[in-house]
């Protein structure tokens, strides 16, 4: 009997000191270095190093440089041309020419006959074309032509054929010809008011927008899940807090037992119960430090762009978790969030994008109807400068107006692109109700919860006091015999669940907060967030 006692005296204590183990512990991990951080400083940290948001920054960019690349339509072109144009022409027989007369003084041809020649024209000249914001297309050009040519035979290759001195003359033909001048066109049906040109423009404006809705609703999510991850993670710290006091009730309920036991004051029966409520509790303590690891790296994914840095850092709550009722309107509720989502925002400027789009196509089953006009100057002399200097002095000019029209037979691919885009709209404004009416769901939800976790806070922290004076009641009935270890136990068990539920209720709480923010589209505002993202 006495070896029994003995190894119950050892084992009590082996027990004993293992709990006192738990309880110097909040983790699995010991002697790592802890670093307090406030809610404010977490938030900070995500703006700046969580990689989420880091690329939705890289948006925005992106489409300002879209943006300003679509105007690159507006960019004049120079462009330098230059080319050789040959011609070797054969005689061919002329019927107008069956009548032509040889006369004393010569002839300039032969009866019925072309004679055959050759012809090179060498071209050269810059351009600088272009289109105007409003449709106009412009050329301003300059060019000059060397003609040279040859009319074989020579009319004095030919016996007997009486020449004279202008038909020698005429059988060669050296000179330049320069021009300068500007032709513009100008659509006044299809491409007038819109043209593919200025309709990616518009696009890219909204999409340039959108980026930066987008950004912002990257930016809310991943604060309010910062929010989250923090007041979760005081919940973790003060689950184990909750576990360790009643750890301590447990051991030190165990104690007495024992002693108990050994003064025969109790049945043995009674320290098996008290044993097993240690163990269970340390098992419960244990789930609740691998709840604490897990919220820890949660949080330092969030707020960090180099998780191996940070991993074996201890992450420490700097605050508590605290009940502070705002009371909500959930008409004006609605109407912020109608207003300051972005993800509606956003599906406001894709609606504007349809209206765009719609208008092109609509634009574009019109016919083609173009103005066309030049205006210029040229002159045609037998030296390149002599050429260059009559257009200078503006001496011969010249210019032409016109019209170009075009109707499409059919014009089947318009149509239906037309009407395409008409359903599109329509699908575009049905989803569009369908998010606002989601919006207004989840705005409702989030009121509700608040108010309810809001409830269960109050109600948590008075269940959680009577569990104490009813803990404290049942001791002293054990201490005087008139109550039992097992009724004891459930008591405790009663205050550590009473204590979690507030813990839980009020972490609960504070996170409905801010999901109601998110849902409101509100969240970098209560939190004093500027985005600034240009």
């Amino acid at each position: 009997m006495k070896f029994l006692t003995f190894i119950s005296s050892k084992f009590f204590a082996a027990l004993v000191v293992g709990a006192s183990l738990c309880l110097n512990s909040y983790g699995v991990e010991t002697n790592t270095p802890v670093r307090s951080v406030s809610l404010k400083e977490c938030i900070d940290l995500v703006l700046k190093h969580n990689l989420g948001i880091q690329a939705a920054r890289f948006g925005p960019q992106i489409f300002t440089y879209e943006l300003r690349s679509s105007y690159g339509i507006y960019d004049p072109a120079l462009n330098i041309r230059a080319s050789r144009h040959y011609v070797d022409q054969p005689s061919a027989f002329d019927p107008k020419k069956l009548n032509d007369i040889k006369t004393p003084t010569g002839t300039t041809n032969i009866a019925g006959l072309d004679w055959n020649y050759t012809e090179y024209i060498d071209s050269v000249g810059p351009s600088v074309d272009g289109k105007l914001p409003f449709g106009l297309g412009y050329s301003l050009f300059a060019r000059t032509d060397h003609f040279d040519s040859i009319t074989y035979p020579f009319p004095y290759q030919i016996p007997g054929l009486l020449l004279n001195k202008a038909a020698i003359n005429d059988a060669i033909t050296n000179n330049y010809a320069s021009t300068a001048g500007i032709t513009l066109t100008q659509p006044l049906l299809r491409d007038f008011l819109i043209d593919s040109y200025r309709r990616d423009i518009q696009l890219n404006k909204k999409n340039l927008k959108i980026s930066e809705l987008a950004l912002k609703q990257q930016l809310i999510s991943n604060v309010t899940a910062v929010i989250s991850a923090y007041y979760n993670l005081i919940f973790a710290k003060e689950q184990i807090a909750a576990q360790k006091q009643e750890l301590e009730l447990a051991v030190e309920l165990l104690r007495f037992v024992h002693q108990k036991v050994e003064l025969h004051a109790v049945s043995p029966l009674e320290q098996p119960r008290a044993e097993l409520q240690v163990e269970s509790v340390k098992t419960v303590l244990f789930a609740a430090q691998q709840s604490y690891i897990e919220q820890q790296n949660t949080l330092k994914n969030l707020i960090s762009d180099d998780f191996q840095a940070i991993a074996d850092v201890q992450l420490e709550p700097g605050e508590a978790l605290v009940l502070n009722p705002e009371p909500t309107d959930r008409n004006e509720a609605w109407k912020t969030a109608l207003l300051e989502r972005p993800d509606l925002q956003q599906m406001k400027l894709d609606l504007e994008k349809q209206d765009i789009i719609v208008k092109f196509n609509s634009n574009q089953r019109l016919p083609r109807f173009d103005i066309i006009g030049s205006y210029g100057w040229q002159s045609v002399q037998n030296s390149f400068d002599d050429s260059v200097d009559s257009v200078r002095n503006r001496d011969h000019k010249f210019y032409s107006i016109g019209a170009l029209l075009s109707i499409p037979i059919g014009n089947v691919a318009a149509r239906n692109t037309y009407k395409a885009s008409q359903v599109s709209k329509q699908q575009a404004v049905t989803l569009f109700k369908k998010l606002q009416q989601d919006v207004l769901a989840q705005v409702d939800t989030a009121v509700k919860v608040e108010e309810v976790t809001l409830q269960q806070a109050g109600s948590a922290r008075k269940a959680r006091e009577y569990a104490k004076l009813a803990l404290e009641a049942e001791q002293k009935k054990f201490e005087n015999g008139s109550s039992t270890s097992f009724v004891v136990l459930e008591y405790q068990n009663k205050l550590t669940e009473a204590r979690t539920a507030e813990f839980r209720a009020l972490a609960q709480y504070n996170i409905a907060k801010a999901q109601l923010a998110s849902s409101e589209g509100t969240t970098l505002e209560r939190n004093q967030i500027q985005v600034n993202v240009r």
